[in-house]
């Protein structure tokens, strides 16, 4: 008995034609981070892949009480919001006074109680809130191992995102085939992945991480102003950056969000953002910033911002809003594909 019927190209599994390779050479100024940081050929096995990141050494803690200058003797206590990351016999500094921890009490009551030794030739008073810093952790030759220094990994997920665009073609098996391998088709190949770089580079800025209950809607990956906004160990400073009046104390305000970032260690070498916001660099002094004198373009062409924390490149992507900047480290930022369904041509 003869079934007749019909049969699409893309049901064929020969004809599917990973297109990974061509999408990730296709460099394109519109899309800049994806440019920098590639499309990794290490698939995801999952559509929600983990992975773990440290968090931010815990350096410094803060005063929980006043605490009142002695006029006599070596020892005295220490309230503080908390104590992790604080052991016995470690060093603290607060403002100009150095105090040895001999002890600590944590209690939900009374809160988190140092009992220390001044080092310092006098004490000093110091306010609530007063920023207690871990200058070292020190430990008697011999003292058993104590955990209490140890920074927990956060988990973290993101969710696979299915990008789709089509360029549709009639004909018999051979004739499509022939049309593909032709210039006739080429065109409208390289436009379609044009179009789903910068769609992919836009979620990579702007994605809302969502993963519905049921097949009722797409996943959606998750993309950097989602991590840093919903993450507690991202650090934010918000500042007057309005376009429309230059903002009278930009440069500073960058300056100390830089310094929030270098204190708990962070990188602070690469800070993203939109061209109008660029502006707001390109009138600071020649001595702030590092210029290309080789650009063939008219005006400066600004490509680091120095301060005392270093120099940070200053890099621009039409998809960051207006008045916002990140400071980022895109060594940290990979995208990958599901394992089988990456880039194809069907």
């Amino acid at each position: 008995m003869a079934i007749k019927g019909q049969i699409t190209s893309y049901d064929v599994v020969e004809n599917i034609i990973d297109f990974s390779d061509i999408l990730n050479d296709k460099k394109m100024p519109s899309t800049p981070l994806l440019n920098k940081i590639g499309i990794l050929n290490e698939p995801v096995y999952s559509t929600t892949y983990q992975w773990y990141d440290e968090a931010f050494p815990i350096l410094n803690t803060e005063l929980a009480e006043a605490h009142t200058a002695i006029t006599s003797g070596k020892t005295t206590i220490l309230k503080v919001n908390s104590a992790v990351g604080i052991l016995q016999y470690s060093i603290l500094r607060v403002k100009n006074t150095l105090y040895r921890v001999d002890s600590i009490s944590v209690d939900s009551i009374s809160g988190n109680t140092l009992n220390v030794t001044l080092l310092s030739s006098a004490d000093e008073s110091h306010v609530a809130n007063e920023v207690v810093t871990i200058v070292s952790n020190s430990a008697l030759e011999g003292a058993d191992y104590v955990d209490g220094h140890y920074n927990p990994l956060i988990e973290r997920e993101n969710y696979t995102q299915i990008f789709k665009d089509y360029v549709k073609i009639t004909g018999t098996q051979d004739a499509v085939r022939r049309k593909v391998r032709g210039a006739i088709l080429a065109q409208e190949i390289d436009n379609k992945m044009k179009r789903l770089r910068v769609m992919l580079e836009r979620a990579a800025w702007l994605g809302i991480r969502s993963k519905p209950n049921v097949n009722d809607a797409p996943r959606l990956m998750g993309g950097i102003d989602w991590f840093i906004t919903n993450n507690s160990t991202g650090i934010i400073a918000t500042s007057d950056l309005s376009v429309t009046t230059p903002p009278p104390n930009f440069e500073a305000d960058f300056k100390a969000f830089l310094g929030q970032i270098y204190d708990v260690r962070g990188s602070v070498n690469e800070a993203w953002m939109n061209p109008v916001t660029m502006e707001h660099f390109l009138k600071l002094g020649e001595d702030a910033l590092i210029i290309d004198q080789y650009s063939e373009q008219a005006g400066r062409n600004v490509k680091m911002y120095v301060s005392q924390y270093g120099e940070t490149a200053l890099n621009m992507s039409p998809d960051i809003p207006p008045n916002v900047i990140y400071v980022v480290d895109t060594s940290n930022i990979k995208i990958r594909p599901l394992v089988n369904r990456q880039f194809q041509f069907e």
